[in-house]
């Protein structure tokens, strides 16, 4: 017997999984997107870290940012297709609107709050974003190092390959019986 194999519950144990979200997921950076399919402000791109939903979304300044998929009013997923392009992002469920840097511009019906609700207290919560070679990367930890210092050799690896030049042509998954 192969003492070096893990125990088959460790694929399928939820306890395992909660671990691995909190020291893996939640700590490492991901891969959200290629910057050709953020090129205008308000262009959008969602994926799931676990989970947890994020956003990457190009500001009408030119800046792209990482928010939480995520209202502040009632936590309510705010964008349910991958991918998209918007003037405002807004909430589907109670219309709250934020501006594409992630402040919080419209609450209907905002008077009738008590106490008086405070919009600067309630803009997205922003996730930590970097860009590669014109990839671009989300990490959900405040205190992360530095893509770079995370990708260490891999960015000379890969150096030669020029993805800032590349353009996504086609999103593919492939499902295997294995």
């Amino acid at each position: 017997m192969n003492t070096d194999l893990l125990p088959k519950e460790s694929y399928s144990d939820p306890l395992t999984l909660e671990r691995e979200k909190q020291r893996i997921f939640y700590r490492t950076w991901q891969l959200a997107a290629h910057v050709s399919q953020l090129q205008e402000p308000g262009d959008y791109v969602c994926l799931e870290v676990a989970d947890q939903s994020v956003f990457v979304i190009r500001g009408k300044d030119g800046q792209l940012r990482a928010f939480y998929n995520v209202c502040q009013h009632r936590g309510n997923r705010i964008f349910t297709s991958e991918s998209g392009s918007v003037q405002q992002v807004a909430c589907p469920y109670h219309g709250w609107r934020y501006a594409l840097d992630g402040r919080l511009v419209e609450v209907p019906d905002a008077e009738r709050f008590c106490p008086a609700l405070d919009k600067g207290q309630r803009s997205l919560k922003s996730v930590q974003l970097a860009l590669w070679a014109g990839t671009v990367w989300v990490n959900m930890d405040p205190g992360a190092k530095p893509l770079k210092d995370y990708l260490g050799t891999i960015i000379d690896n890969l150096a030669p390959y020029h993805f800032e030049n590349m353009l996504l042509a086609k999103h593919q998954t492939v499902s295997l019986d294995a």
